[in-house]
């Protein structure tokens, strides 16, 4: 019997499904090609955009143009790291989401009313800038613990560092090396460096500039961090230098990076798992509709739209591959929360999924 701490008795049996009971699951919320279903076959691309190299200049343009520019120059002068990660989460927001420059912009319905309210509560004496107001006052729909509300974005970003903070201390042991696979600019890596300062942190990162962001807020607050270069269809080098790590506990984490690659490759997590390590995965992704077809969960988890077909949208298998490995005794379940955060949307909410190897 597996020991399996999950929030209801229905994501508990959804554990327990059949792969067949689950291909049919997921068959009739998205198109899913069952050839792929632990990963992609040999030779064959999931997009034109999921090719290593493309992605790869994605990535690289994205977190330069959005985060990177911003930090070099922050960075000179912010001295408090919780200021300087803060004010990182904001202007990502504002200049990398589609709700942030519609706000910015004044456009939409929701960008209009905040600039009327904007430009009364400068009549009325207010000083700060038009992108203060929205940090402070704007009402940015979330998700916590399947809950929706809303709220300003600065009580957001709080809310990720208390919410992460506050899950990674539920796991976190002596002697431990904490793993942050899709890192980013370093969001989590940086603030894992931050609220515990004896932890060795790996980010591992597709693009260079990303890495770049990282290694820059790590020189400048003195963090344990290294970076490691990583893809989703190429994990050789990381699975090489966790082997070396004598840490003998392993945190393998992520947050909304999961969600980019259609159909991960089983084998990654089987080489992690045939590691002389104790090792835990916490996965904050968005697969609720994977985990159930309730509509409560499905309103803050949308299925990846059919009309991108078998190869194209969000994470299709993260589900499907932990109910393998537990079918297999590899692992134990420790955590199925659906829904379980969103900071900045309720349409597409991450689920919290952990699980440890099995000694």
């Amino acid at each position: 019997m597996t020991s399996i701490a999950v929030e209801s008795l229905s994501a508990r049996r959804t554990l327990e499904r059949s792969e067949e009971e689950q291909l049919r699951h997921l068959e009739t919320l998205t198109a899913f090609d069952r050839a792929s279903k632990y990963g992609m076959p040999e030779g064959v691309t999931q997009s034109a955009t999921w090719t290593a190299y493309e992605r790869k200049l994605i990535h690289d343009s994205y977190w330069k143009d959005t985060v990177g520019d911003f930090l070099a120059r922050e960075i000179q002068h912010e001295k408090k790291f919780i200021t300087l990660w803060s004010c990182t989460n904001y202007h990502e927001f504002l200049v990398g989401s589609s709700m942030g420059r519609t706000l910015q912009t004044a456009k939409g319905r929701r960008g209009k009313i905040t600039y009327l309210m904007y430009t009364l509560r400068k009549l009325s004496g207010h000083k700060g800038s038009h992108s203060d107001f929205i940090i402070e006052n704007s009402k940015l729909p979330y998700v916590d613990g399947g809950v929706e509300g809303a709220a300003s974005l600065k009580y957001l970003v709080s809310r990720r560092w208390e919410c992460f903070s506050e899950l990674i201390s539920r796991y976190l042991k002596e002697d431990t090396l904490f793993v942050d696979l899709g890192s980013g600019w370093g969001r989590y890596s940086t603030l894992a460096a931050s609220v515990f300062p004896n932890l060795d942190v790996i980010s591992a990162e597709l693009s260079d500039s990303g890495r770049t962001c990282t290694e820059m807020i790590t020189q400048a607050f003195g963090f344990r961090i290294q970076t490691v270069a990583f893809n989703y269809l190429d994990w050789g080098l990381l699975v090489e230098r966790l082997s070396q790590s004598r840490r003998p506990n392993l945190i393998v984490f992520s947050n909304h990076s999961i969600e980019q690659v259609p159909y991960l490759n089983i084998r990654l997590f089987e080489e992690l798992i045939g590691l002389d390590k104790n090792l835990r995965f916490i996965h904050i992704e968005p697969i609720g509709w994977q985990i159930s077809n309730d509509p409560a969960i499905l309103r803050s988890s949308t299925p990846p739209l059919r009309k991108f077909e078998e190869w194209g949208g969000y994470n299709k298998n993260l589900f499907l591959i932990v109910q393998n490995l537990l079918r297999r005794g590899l692992i134990d379940v420790d955590e199925v929360a659906p829904n379980f955060l969103a900071t900045d949307s309720n349409r597409n909410a991450g689920s919290l999924l952990v699980f440890h190897k099995k000694a």
